[in-house]
């Protein structure tokens, strides 16, 4: 379903030593005139150019290992957190930096999987393993964490006590060890019931996202819920949604942009087999539905990730929409809360395929996304919006086939990305995850 690189980018992509610049029309970058490509297609279409030897050190993605799994059907990365640290830090971090989160496949119950980041005295990182305590016998899997300080920390997903039920699930991390929260549950005995959402609040609380079904055999119509920890209590309590746009509904992604809170998800229409998009924002005590742009309202769209800028002004989306012929044409989006617009942003031939891309945006207002391009290697993408140009960053050392990338996050000037490849010795899935690096290969 993917649409191929012409063979003369994607050896150009894969064969350069130096980054890859791409230019929208928003301005010029140094050697923006050298080498100039020109990309078919509409006014403004991006363009790639090859940035000159100026003498610097390039970014690259550096692999850290995060688990290698020897376990028959491996284990699924799903969510990265770092703590906030500011964008320009005095001295080297030391100590907990962040966490990452997904579930052990197999074989049997699912298991929660858990990695705390560390970084020693000389800059080091390091996934490290910590004891998780949960008490369900059947299931436990985590999608989703988010960290305040590195001792304030929720991950979220779903637990099972038998096979056909389910639970929302949470656990805090107060600096010493995790502990499993209570969680109101949405779904009767007979149902199932997951949060697949979970951040901070500007005021410190913390609110998480999913949804249930009544019927675990019928997996159909799923409806959404949405809880909110208050610190001053000690407990979660359920929070009232508007109605539902559409027959079943899946919310998938939570972000706070200053105040104001966003939930995006995905739903469908009894009778309809494409998929479409929504966009709930919270302001003060009001819920609405955000109108979206016309890309986004065709059947069978799909938004895949959401990120509040650095700025706290401006909201970046990324998704998917059908392109005919079985093929899908990447989005990427803007929202400018000045003035309440959805701006449909350009991306370069390097994203030509993709349909499933996380973005996070970061403390100096950059936009990172990550990639995987149609040969089935990753790369991390920085997108600065005042320039209106792209910087494509290999991954180091070479990539693993078939890298899914399921999360990326930013801190200050700390950014990771990660996911899961296919390792047929296992029949399952390898976690890895990258962070940018300037690389030693300095010119």
């Amino acid at each position: 379903m993917r649409t191929a690189l012409s063979a003369a980018i994607l050896t150009f992509l894969l064969a350069t030593t130096h980054l890859v610049q791409v230019h929208t029309g928003g301005g010029t970058d140094v050697g923006a005139e050298v080498g100039a490509v020109d990309i078919p297609g509409t006014p403004g279409a991006a363009q790639v150019l090859p940035t000159p030897n100026l003498g610097k050190c390039r970014t690259v993605m550096q692999e850290v290992p995060f688990l290698y799994s020897t376990q028959l059907y491996g284990d699924a990365l799903e969510s990265i957190a770092l703590v906030p640290q500011p964008q320009s830090t005095p001295g080297i971090l030391n100590g907990l930096v962040g966490w990452g989160v997904g579930g052990h496949r197999g074989p049997g119950p699912e298991r929660p999987l858990i990695r705390g980041l560390h970084v020693d005295t000389v800059g080091a990182y390091s996934w490290q393993p910590v004891s998780f305590p949960f008490s369900h016998p059947y299931s436990t899997s985590l999608k989703s964490v988010a960290a305040r300080t590195n001792s304030d920390a929720w991950a979220v997903g779903y637990s099972q006590d038998a096979l056909y039920s389910g639970q929302p699930f949470a656990s805090h991390w107060n600096g010493a060890q995790w502990q499993e929260v209570a969680v109101p549950n949405p779904a009767p005995s007979s149902g199932f019931a997951k949060l697949n959402a979970v951040k901070f609040g500007p005021g410190g609380d913390v609110w998480a996202s999913g949804f249930y079904v009544a019927n675990f055999n019928q997996n159909y119509p799923r409806l959404p819920f949405m809880v909110r920890y208050d610190p001053a209590a000690g407990a979660w309590s359920a929070v009232a949604l508007p109605a539902p746009l559409y027959d079943d509904n899946r919310p998938e992604r939570l972000e706070f942009m200053g105040n104001d809170m966003w939930v995006v998800g995905n739903g469908n229409m009894t009778g309809d087999a494409g998929s479409h998009p929504f966009v709930l924002q919270k302001q003060g005590a009001s819920w609405n539905y955000l109108s979206l742009p016309p890309e986004l309202a065709v059947g069978g769209s799909y938004i895949s990730s959401m990120s509040g800028s650095g700025s706290g002004a401006d909201m970046w989306i990324s998704g998917y929409t059908p392109a005919g012929n079985y093929t899908l044409q990447p989005l990427f989006f803007r929202y400018r809360s000045s003035s309440g617009s959805w701006e449909n942003i350009a991306l370069p031939p390097q994203a030509a395929g993709l349909f499933a891309a996380p973005v996070a945006a970061s403390a100096d207002g950059n936009v990172w996304m990550g990639l995987q391009v149609s040969s089935g290697k990753p790369s991390g993408m920085r997108y600065a919006p005042q320039s209106g140009t792209y910087i494509v960053m290999p991954v180091t050392p070479d990539p693993h086939n078939g890298t899914g990338i399921t999360t990326l996050a930013t801190s200050g000037s700390n950014v990771w990305m990660g996911g899961s490849y296919w390792d047929p010795s296992i029949h399952g899935l390898q976690s890895v995850t990258y962070r940018a690096v300037a690389s030693l290969d300095c010119h």
